[in-house]
């Protein structure tokens, strides 16, 4: 049994079982996402990207928020100035 709630996951039963639902909750995210809309190509690559996310080390995750957060502040900051700003010790104009 897989059980998910608040980012805390309770694993029970054997391992091959887990494997078998695991399966079945991509499938079922699949099918749910296609109906939300998504077409059954970007459905595929969420669940896809997600799962690659699942396996990700806590080092992983440190380093891309800590990217999501220089490229968010920079494009805010671009935002406010009306221009790109520095980008690999260059200026852009």
């Amino acid at each position: 049994m897989i059980k998910c709630e608040g980012g805390k996951v309770e694993l029970e039963e054997d391992a091959n079982k887990l494997l078998s639902e695991l399966t079945a909750i991509c499938r079922g995210l699949r099918v749910f996402l296609v109906k939300e809309g998504y077409s059954k190509e970007k459905a595929d690559e969420l669940v896809s990207e997600s799962a690659q996310m699942g396996l990700w080390t806590d080092e992983k995750i440190q380093e891309e928020l800590d990217r999501l957060r220089t490229e968010t502040l920079r494009t805010f900051a671009e935002l406010i100035l009306g221009r790109k700003i520095f980008e690999g010790g260059k200026e852009n104009d």
